[in-house]
């Protein structure tokens, strides 16, 4: 729901995603983070921004292509991608920001559960925004802020979640 071209999450449906990932988190997991080429701003924010504080956990959200760029371009066979992942990373989940039918938003469609944050396109599962909103880039980082706080507060013991 919008309010005035402010974010507005209505619980328990459009926090979900974020839910399940914070969980995944608070159970030994780790978050693979990927965007579209418009959202990598994002990602640079995020990574620069979200393990800064010396007195708090140290949050699991990597970037794990870095390095594949040139292959991904050259090759469009994400199997191979997907494979030296496996052997790198366990109990992945990948957070995906941007367009839902590009290399990338597939990539992030292979791993049940993911994190997906889509672009003009309403997917169970996935929250959906509007790319032509022009506060977009202003929801995207509450919805970090939102996500950095819930994962947070969860592994400080502040909150809860009951399965």
């Amino acid at each position: 729901m919008q309010k005035e071209g402010f974010l507005c999450l209505e619980p328990p449906q459009d926090c979900a995603p974020l839910l399940r990932a914070t969980e995944h988190i608070l159970k030994g997991g780790c978050v693979l983070i990927i965007t579209d080429s418009q959202r990598a701003w994002l990602k640079t924010y995020v990574l620069a921004h979200l393990n800064t504080h010396p007195m708090h956990p140290l949050i699991p959200i990597f970037d794990p292509l870095q390095g594949f760029d040139i292959y991904l371009q050259q090759r469009p066979d994400l199997s191979i991608v997907r494979s030296t992942l496996d052997l790198v990373y366990q109990n992945y989940i990948f957070w995906y920001v941007g367009a839902s039918n590009t290399q990338m938003a597939q990539l992030a469609l292979s791993v049940e559960q993911s994190l997906l944050w889509f672009l003009d396109n309403q997917k169970e599962g996935a929250m959906s925004l509007e790319s032509l909103n022009p506060l977009l880039d202003h929801k995207l980082l509450d919805l970090y802020r939102l996500f950095a706080r819930m994962v947070l507060e969860s592994l400080l013991g502040q909150v809860s979640f009951n399965d």
